[in-house]
């Protein structure tokens, strides 16, 4: 069997949607499963550098909006033919692009959405749009398909419960604490707090930095990952006498 993979691009600072398109690929290809990734936007990054390129993809697009090389979307398919497109990351633009093809279509769902709030129409047509275009549905918790179905965006025939794996033999070979904190500058009496995440504004990492700086000096933080919002909150975590005047107003 061949699957493909879409993501939207070949780099960890695209959040947690990255990390499960490139363990997912790792298990279908140890699998024996001939796995496949495209990436919509930008060039090679960490997932050919560790997987391969052979089996790696780019459309090349700038944006969505790039209509004319959408063509590329098609040609992909025809070459690959694949029996499984699996959207990590939902690109309508690709489903558009790629809708007479008859391919099985997978979306992946990574979180639930509050039921509580009604939803804009451009939001409803979306999920209109892939109920329309999608095969099947996979959700990454219980409570994520079931705030789709009680919001009728999904049907519970056509979703299914695939929680986030963590590789544990990862982790065998670590460095020892020790060693670590020297390089990370902690030193060995104090007590780390940590965060890991992509770093963006909803992720609340300024919240992180400001509780830190209240809590007993025995404490450290650790914020682990990189995003749009990284120099922000380096500047953020600095002493006030050396943040800049747009940090210090913010803070």
């Amino acid at each position: 069997m061949r699957v493909l993979l879409v993501m939207a691009r070949d780099d960890a600072r695209s959040g947690g949607s990255f990390r499960v398109g490139q363990s997912l690929l790792r298990a279908l290809r140890s699998a024996e499963v001939d796995a496949h990734a495209a990436f919509a936007y930008g060039g090679k990054g960490p997932v050919a550098w560790q997987e391969g390129s052979e089996r790696c993809h780019y459309l090349g697009l700038s944006n969505s909006r790039n209509v004319r090389a959408w063509p590329a979307a098609r040609a992909l398919l025809r070459d690959l033919r694949p029996e499984i497109v699996h959207y990590i990351d939902p690109l309508l633009w690709m489903k558009v692009a790629t809708l007479t093809m008859g391919t099985l279509n997978v979306v992946h769902v990574h979180g639930a959405i509050p039921t509580d709030l009604p939803l804009r129409s451009a939001d409803r047509f979306r999920w209109w749009f892939l109920r329309r275009t999608t095969d099947h549905f996979v959700c990454i918790t219980e409570g994520a398909r079931r705030s789709h179905i009680q919001s009728s965006l999904l049907s519970a025939e056509r979703t299914a419960v695939v929680y986030n794996g963590v590789d544990a033999n990862w982790f065998d070979d670590r460095p020892d604490r020790t060693p670590a904190r020297r390089d990370l500058g902690i030193p060995p009496d104090k007590m780390v707090i940590g965060m890991v995440c992509r770093l963006f504004e909803s992720r609340r990492c300024d919240d992180f930095i400001r509780i830190l700086k209240v809590l007993d000096p025995r404490w450290h933080g650790l914020l682990v990952g990189d995003g749009p919002d990284r120099a922000r909150l380096e500047d953020l975590a600095r002493p006030r006498s050396q943040r800049p005047p747009d940090v210090l107003r913010q803070s």
